[in-house]
């Protein structure tokens, strides 16, 4: 949700800084200029999303391999 807030508030501050006009003129479609700014506000945060899920499993496997005597997540189910 916040990356949709993001790119939308991105089209509204370059309204505000009057930038916008400027970008309109550039050779490119209405779609590509979407498609830009909804990419640089959607990708950070799925990469952000992956890392943290990353994370999430590496201290889930360290404390919890003691527990259980083997690392535990994800399963070989978990993956299908």
């Amino acid at each position: 949700m916040m990356a949709t807030i993001r790119a939308a508030n991105s089209f509204a501050s370059e309204k505000e800084r009057h930038t916008l006009e400027g970008m309109l003129y550039t050779p490119m479609t209405d779609t590509e200029l979407v498609v830009g700014k909804v990419a640089g506000a959607v990708v950070p945060s799925i990469a952000f999303s992956w890392a943290c899920f990353a994370v999430y499993t590496v201290l889930v496997d360290i404390l919890g391999t003691p527990l259980v005597d083997r690392a535990y997540f994800p399963t070989p189910n978990w993956w299908c």
